[in-house]
């Protein structure tokens, strides 16, 4: 659609359109959730350094020698400190061989990184089967998050097939094997969009001390002296909570990884033995171990265990020879069949290990208001239950957050969060929950403040992100308590899911808290209207489809005026016959062979280009420069037709630059040629590519080229300049004959594919060839030489105009030398 709007006034409009259209979903998201940041950023991120990319999609080319990954790999990850943050994008992959993590605790198990994950997945081991080292020495994981926790890490691994790279056919489970999810710089069926990063900050690991592990995991079988003694030693003496883990991996899920929070760690006298031997041991029952949901709770996951949600509800013990966690389950009905673990008993899971966590742990504080039932009973009466309150909420200072658990109802009421903005909505917090939900307000209907004054959520990460707040609510039925009928949705309301302390009707096991702190920074995200939100997304596309209905109405008036103004002022200066690109102005509004832009050729064209340079200089060719070729081929065919190479074997139609490449005319034309179609190579859809000797009119008459390239005091109306501008990428070809960044047209491409961000944004610059970027020379605008010195005084002059530019100039330079590298100090 883009190409076929040849006026710039509809395209104007229909950039206006996809940018008003795609900024309105960019706030909705922005104001709908504070999102996590969890570590994975983009590759502008400095956290991760660069091993090595292949890409035509998202990723800029770094084609790393085996030195060169090798070299960045010792620097960035040191000499045997572990541990190590590996990390492998990969755009053709299906989840979970999109996105891994790998945890390397010894750095020497891989002789060779490089060759170990580009070549051979594992080279070093010498053969087919489990690689050396996993799971003892590196692990494999799907997130950030798990990389930092040591939670989840995949179970099965394979390697050792020459030319078959990283990850070979390791998954997660031993039954999820993947099919072609592997990379390799040996053959040619490796997927080809990856990328290899190494974490260059320090890691912050969750800090899991193993108590007991056997199977599977690297054995770790404590005895009873020394499993206690590090239980003490890491959780103190009586100087609760404790964080304990079990993973299982014969178990099904939720089994599979539990996680305990003891509160009281003196309610097990000897937690080798209530653990391993019999669960609870200390009580001598078969039952509810003593201390369940009072003492110590059980949870699926870490951010459970922080919030205090989701705790298990059903647990029982006592069982001689069988551990932990018997039939424990997250409700009563969802008991496991032989999923405990045991140093006693044969029928044991085999492979498991029990962690504990040995940091200070950041939890979210809640106070108890209110519980009955199943929960540890806290019936406070009604002036303990508001002082509570109104202590922890103070006098007006909201917001407040309020939690109802309940075990007699079903989903979503089973968990409701309140966020309080104005406290003082409720006049008695105790009558409106306990009695009459809500109770100040008189009447059956809306409760007063509801949606202005407060809110209800589903969970914990709505209430810190503002986000799917409950949309229905009534009260004011005396001695029906909260929530009455309150739903997510009107047509979702529940039966019976209140609670009361007047009417028997009530529910009986629910819990009411009050969260009272977060020793881990802020809790809530700013409060955002969700009506300002969906008016961004509704009213923004409108404006831009009036916009675009105005514009379009315009275009059409002027039409006429512009037809005009074009056949009566040229704006092409010709010198005899020669057509030339000239700016006198604006090219918008201009035909185009006046545009740079619609001066390129096709992949094929630059082949076929090669074979008649080939066929012109003969012998010559293997040492031809792009200036041989340029004399031979180009410039005849200029002086021919009057008109750039682009132009002449695209006379029928023109084609628009895609890609932009930079490079350097004392290159070896062949090895040009090569590195550009070996670029794009995997490319289904090859690209147009602007090259300045094919884009530009070549003349022996210098002043056909100075009319060109240096009319004006700018250079920023050069039309290498305004053809980079509008290109989608930036292609650097370095060669082996000089360093393009000598050269002064090469560091204003440079410097402005920096300006327009091609730099930064993913996939949009590529670099192949060899670097110079050895660390021993310092790139200097001002040292750069030029074919005509009347150039380099122009560009000079408008980059000296004052030293934060010179600097800026000096400082993107850098950037794109030492891509992969790290560069020296500026100069001064």
């Amino acid at each position: 659609v883009w190409h076929r709007l040849d006026h710039p006034i509809l395209r104007q409009a229909m950039t206006l359109l996809i940018a008003l259209t795609l900024g309105a979903a960019l706030v909705e998201s922005t104001l709908s959730a504070s999102r996590y940041d969890d570590g994975n950023g983009t590759q502008s991120d400095p956290s991760w350094k660069t091993l090595y990319a292949h890409s035509y999609l998202s990723y800029a080319n770094f084609s790393s020698t085996e030195q060169q990954f090798n070299a960045i790999f010792d620097n960035e990850a040191g000499n045997g400190s572990g541990p190590v943050i590996i990390r492998r994008e990969c755009e053709d992959c299906p989840s979970p061989w999109d996105l891994i993590y790998v945890i390397l605790r010894n750095k020497a198990v891989w002789e060779n990184p490089y060759g170990s994950l580009l070549e051979t997945w594992v080279r070093d081991d010498g053969e087919r089967g489990t690689p050396r080292g996993f799971l003892t020495d590196f692990n494999l994981y799907s997130s950030f998050e798990d990389a930092q926790n040591g939670s989840n890490p995949w179970r099965y691994c394979n390697g050792g097939d020459y030319g078959v790279g990283f990850p070979r056919d390791c998954a997660p489970r031993s039954d999820q094997r993947g099919s072609y999810i592997w990379n390799s710089v040996m053959d040619s069926r490796s997927v080809n969009n990856y990328r290899f990063s190494v974490y260059r900050k320090e890691v912050h690991f969750l800090a899991w001390k193993t108590l007991y592990a056997q199977g599977s995991f690297p054995n770790v079988v404590s005895d009873e002296k020394e499993f206690n003694k590090i239980f003490e030693i890491v959780a103190g003496k009586g100087n609760g909570p404790v964080i304990l883990r079990r993973e299982c991996w014969d178990c099904p899920s939720p089994w599979d990884l539990i996680y305990v929070t003891l509160r009281n760690n003196t309610v097990w006298e000897n937690p080798y033995s209530s653990l391993l031997e019999c669960w609870v041991h200390d009580d001598g029952k078969t039952g509810t171990p003593r201390g369940f949901l009072k003492d110590f709770n059980l949870y699926s996951s870490f951010e459970d265990v922080q919030a205090g949600s989701n705790p298990w509800r059903y647990c029982n013990g006592g069982d001689y020879g069988v551990g932990f966690p018997r039939d424990c389950a997250p409700r009563s009905d969802q008991r496991g069949s032989y999923i405990w673990n045991s140093v006693m008993d044969s029928r044991s899971v085999n492979n498991y290990r029990f962690s504990v966590y040995r940091k200070e742990v950041h939890f979210l504080a809640w106070k108890t208001l209110y519980a009955q039932g199943s929960f540890p009973n806290v019936v406070s009466d009604e002036k303990e239950f508001n002082k509570i309150f109104e202590i922890v909420a103070g006098k007006g200072n909201g917001p407040v957050i309020l939690r109802r658990e309940c075990w007699d109802c079903p989903s979503p009421w089973d968990l409701i969060y309140v966020t309080l903005r104005n406290n003082t909505v409720w006049e008695n917090p105790y009558s409106s929950l306990l009695e009459c939900w809500v109770h100040d307000d008189g009447k059956t209907g809306t409760p007063r403040g509801f949606l202005k004054d407060f809110n209800l959520y589903s969970s914990f990460e709505d209430v810190q992100a503002g986000s799917n707040p409950w949309r229905y609510c009534n009260g004011g039925d005396y001695g029906v308590g909260f929530p009455r009928d309150c739903a997510p949705r009107s047509d979702q309301r529940g039966s019976y899911i209140w609670n009361s302390v007047v009417d028997s009707s009530s529910v009986k096991d629910s819990r009411f808290s009050i969260l009272e702190s977060l020793n881990d920074g802020p809790v809530i995200a700013p409060f955002s209207s969700s009506i300002t939100s969906w008016w961004l997304v509704l009213f923004l596309p409108l404006l831009a489809a009036g916009l675009l209905l105005f514009v379009v109405v315009g275009a059409l008036h002027c039409r006429k005026t512009v037809a005009r103004s074009e056949t009566r002022t040229p704006t092409a200066v010709l010198l005899g016959r020669t057509k030339l690109f000239v700016q006198t102005g604006s090219w918008k509004g201009q035909d185009k062979t006046q545009d740079p832009a619609w001066a390129a050729i096709s992949l094929q064209q630059l082949e076929e280009l090669r074979e008649e340079a080939k066929q012109k200089l003969g012998g010559t060719y293997r040492t031809a420069s792009m200036h041989d070729v340029n004399s031979a081929v180009i410039q005849p065919i200029c002086n021919a037709h009057g008109k750039c190479y682009a132009h002449v074997v695209n006379a029928e139609q023109l084609l628009r630059l895609q890609v932009f490449v930079s490079h350097a005319w004392l290159e070896n034309f062949d090895e040009f040629v090569e590195a550009i179609l070996g670029a794009f190579s995997a490319w289904t859809l090859k690209p147009n590519i602007w090259i300045c000797a094919t884009a530009l009119v070549q003349s022996t008459d210098p002043g056909v080229v100075a009319l060109q390239v240096g009319i004006g005091k700018n250079p920023c109306d050069a039309p290498f300049t305004k053809a980079l501008s509008q290109a989608e990428k930036v292609l650097v070809v370095r060669n082996h004959a000089c360093d393009i960044y000598d050269r002064i047209w090469c560091c204003w491409e440079l410097y402005h594919a920096y300006e327009n961000g091609h730099v930064s944004r993913p996939g949009a610059f590529m670099v192949v060839g060899p670097s110079w970027g050895n660390g021993s020379k310092v790139v200097d605008v001002a040292l750069a030489q030029a074919s005509n010195l009347d150039d380099k005084r122009k560009i000079l002059a408008y980059i000296l105009q004052d030293t934060v530019r010179y600097e800026e100039v000096n400082r993107a330079l850098m950037q794109v030398k030492f891509f992969g590298a790290d560069p020296p100090h500026a100069p001064v």
